[in-house]
Parts: structure tokens; C-alpha cells; sequence
């Protein structure tokens, strides 16, 4: 009797720069589409105008490299931040400008479990952050100037949010 055995590599996280130029990405989705599950995704000082797409478990860091934190601005059309993927950590970021309808439009808008939101700005959104998913942390954000501050429809999750005026 012949036995095989099959062995599956996963590949090392690495980390990933997003910059205006001289970094991996100028493009923060262009970085998540990019990525593997596990990867971590440092995004540099700037105004990125798109709309970010989470879809893997990955870590986003925004770092203030000089000009303020990264600013993900929704351009007044959805959400700027949309989590789908569990196990995602998301830290560092201002999120502004997502649309003005009701139906979920946020800074960030969490669709999905067990992920980590920290230290981040969510300013002249319509929902400052947005949560159907459960067992979430939302941990040191500061939440000011949106119409709604948060909704969340999830359950079990666990929130310390700064909210301000």
C-alpha cells in the first residue's frame, strides 16, 4: 500500500505600504485586493478618495507619517470602510463623506464577526459606524459630526466609543 502525504504551505503574512508614491500601493484597495488572509496593510499619511472594500481577515494600520492620520473619504457616495470579512483589524483611520441614505451608508460599516476597530475618526458621515455584525470591538474611536453617531443591529459586541460634538 503506497501512502501519501500532502502537506499545505500557507504563506507568511507580510506587510504591504500604501502611499501617494515610493510605497508598494498608491491605492488602499488596490493593497486589499493585493493581499492574503493574515497580511498587514500600513497606509500612509493622505486623503484617499475611494471607497475600501474589507473582504479577507487582514490588519489595516493607518500611520501618521508626517500629515495626520489617513483620511478614506467616501466622496459622499456608501460607506468609506465596509467590513465583510471576520478577523480583521482596523486602527488609525479618519472616514468621512459616505452617503446620506439609510440604508447602512457609514464611515465604517461592519458586516461581519469577531473584528477589532480601534483609534479611529469617523466624522460627516451618516452613520459614524454602522454594525450588523456581532462580537466586535470598538475600542478608543472617536465618533463626531455624523448624523447618526453608531447603529449597532449586531449582538455581543463591545464598545468604548468617544463620542463628541
Amino acid at each position: 500500500m503506497i501512502v501519501y502525504v500532502i502537506t499545505f504551505a500557507s504563506l507568511p503574512a507580510t506587510a504591504v505600504t500604501v502611499c501617494g508614491e515610493g510605497c508598494d500601493f498608491s491605492s488602499v484597495q488596490e493593497a486589499i485586493n493585493a493581499a492574503h488572509a493574515g497580511d498587514t496593510i500600513e497606509v500612509h499619511s493622505g486623503i484617499y478618495f475611494e471607497h475600501v472594500y474589507i473582504s479577507k481577515s487582514l490588519t489595516l494600520i493607518g500611520l501618521d507619517t508626517g500629515g495626520g492620520m489617513p483620511v478614506i473619504d467616501a466622496e459622499g457616495i456608501g460607506s468609506a470602510i465596509t467590513i465583510s470579512a471576520d478577523n480583521v483589524t482596523l486602527s488609525g483611520f479618519k472616514v468621512t463623506n459616505s452617503g446620506k441614505c439609510g440604508c447602512g451608508n457609514a464611515g465604517i460599516n461592519v458586516l461581519s464577526n469577531n473584528n477589532t476597530i480601534t483609534d479611529n475618526v469617523a466624522q460627516g458621515n451618516k452613520y459614524g459606524i454602522h454594525c450588523t455584525g456581532s462580537r466586535n470591538t470598538f475600542m478608543r474611536n472617536n465618533i463626531k459630526d455624523n448624523e447618526i453617531s453608531m447603529q449597532d443591529d449586531g449582538k455581543d459586541n463591545v464598545w468604548d466609543a468617544k463620542e463628541e460634538s
